[in-house]
């Protein structure tokens, strides 16, 4: 049993009012990126994603796809007000994540199959960019 937590319950009531991800995707926890428009950095138990509250009709649309976890090839690193993230590219896209997952170690001839790339998330503050990193990569090594 969990504690009561305002924080959460705020964050997992904007994402299952979301169209997506609600049916594949379990909340894990957010960053709240803007007051105006309010604006979360949404980390489930696949990726994280960007949403905002819509000024229009009110409800929470995805403004931005992160990365899945399977994809992540290293912990997310931040530098200034920015978060950075190697991720696999290509056909075995999937294979570092999961072997990392299971508590594989991946040889060099495997690695070096790999293809990967860098994405970069400019976030308003350092302090929201080391909170998001923070929480990206708790749930990037949970086994859920």
């Amino acid at each position: 049993m969990q504690v009561y937590s305002y924080h959460l319950a705020t964050g997992n009531a904007a994402f299952l009012q979301l169209d997506k991800f609600t049916d594949t995707d379990m909340y894990f926890n957010h960053v709240v990126l803007k007051p105006n428009p309010l604006t979360f950095l949404i980390v489930t138990t696949n990726r994280f994603m960007i949403i905002s509250k819509s000024s229009l009709t009110g409800g929470w649309q995805v403004d931005h796809v992160g990365v899945q976890f399977a994809e992540m090839m290293s912990s997310a690193k931040v530098d200034e007000n920015t978060v950075t993230i190697t991720v696999a590219t290509g056909r075995d896209s999937g294979l570092h994540g999961i072997a990392s997952r299971i508590g594989w170690g991946i040889t060099g001839s495997v690695k070096s199959q790999i293809k990967s790339k860098t994405k970069t998330f400019q976030l308003p503050s350092k302090e929201i960019a080391k909170e998001a990193a923070k929480i990206i990569n708790e749930a990037s090594k949970v086994d859920f």
